[in-house]
């Protein structure tokens, strides 16, 4: 009994000291676009999942996208198809527009009914699946994933979602994980909020010219060419490579290659990055 107790202080030590190193991480960048990464490595110090997303939501307009530790195209893609269109149906979103207060929840516990069984949320990227959690899910999102999220209250009404998942082969969450999450709230929570208050994309956006305006005439203005402009833009509002070939009349070889070059001369590799670096020029738009 002595020696499982040891070795019970001893782990527990162990993920402790895990945690306070990752959370000193995030405090030294909490003026960096990088903040929210850094935040969702401690959080994983505490309870394991399998990806990460984050989102804020704002009444006024879709979510603002902040990070992700999506792998694979097509789970981004996923995370694309939600912030552009089915963040509609999210139990997390509709929880928000009704007032949910911070803390930790599991997505299908505010799930109330059957919310695409209207014609209108047809014409939405979903697929009717029975056995995931919400009975559907979005195209391209990974799928037989347990979700649990983290809701932060933000300034000017918005909220701050930091979702977990976890394939349900390893057992999903268990309630301990949550209560382990709650403890830890206030930290979570203080730090995503200063964060946030620095980017404050609510307050800094002229509303006589379009974010997606801004970005061309700043940070992809000289650097791109009118086809590459072309690109990005549409690849900031989530439409897949065939698309993008079918809208613009080329090939996908060629969307391709005009992606590869844009995130070149923009100094970025992956499209998660190309999101980040509007958000981070959004949020000095002042």
């Amino acid at each position: 009994m002595l020696d499982i107790t040891r070795h019970t202080a001893s782990y527990e030590k162990s993920v402790h000291g895990s945690w306070i190193e990752a959370i000193a991480g995030a405090i030294d960048q909490i003026n960096s676009g990088s903040c929210p990464k850094h935040l969702v490595n401690a959080i994983g110090t505490l309870v394991k999942f399998d990806m990460a997303m984050s989102v804020v939501y704002s009444r006024q307009r879709k979510p603002f996208y902040v990070c992700d530790t999506f792998q694979t195209e097509k789970a981004k893609q996923g995370l694309a198809n939600y912030i552009n269109s089915t963040y509609v149906l999210n139990p997390a979103y509709a929880a928000y527009c009704g007032r949910l207060n911070s803390g930790v929840y599991r997505i299908r516990e505010l799930s109330s009914g059957n919310r695409v069984s209207s014609d209108h949320y047809h014409t939405l990227k979903i697929k009717r699946i029975l056995g995931e959690e919400l009975e559907y899910i979005t195209e391209c999102w990974p799928h037989n994933m347990e979700e649990i999220f983290i809701a932060i209250s933000l300034p000017a009404n918005e909220m701050g979602e930091i979702s977990l998942l976890r394939a349900r082969s390893k057992g999903g969450f268990v309630d301990a994980d949550i209560a382990l999450l709650n403890t830890h709230l206030p930290i979570i929570e203080a730090i995503y909020r200063q964060y946030w208050i620095k980017a404050r994309c609510y307050a800094s956006i002229d509303n006589t010219v379009t974010p997606m305006d801004y970005l061309l005439k700043t940070v992809f203005d000289g650097q791109l060419s009118t086809r590459e402009n072309q690109v990005v833009v549409l690849v900031l509002k989530g439409t897949g490579g065939q698309d993008i070939a079918d809208a613009l009349g080329i090939s996908l070889t060629t969307v391709k290659t005009h992606r590869k070059n844009l995130y070149r001369k923009l100094g970025i590799t992956t499209q998660t990055e190309l999101f980040s670096l509007a958000l981070n020029t959004l949020a000095l738009h002042t």
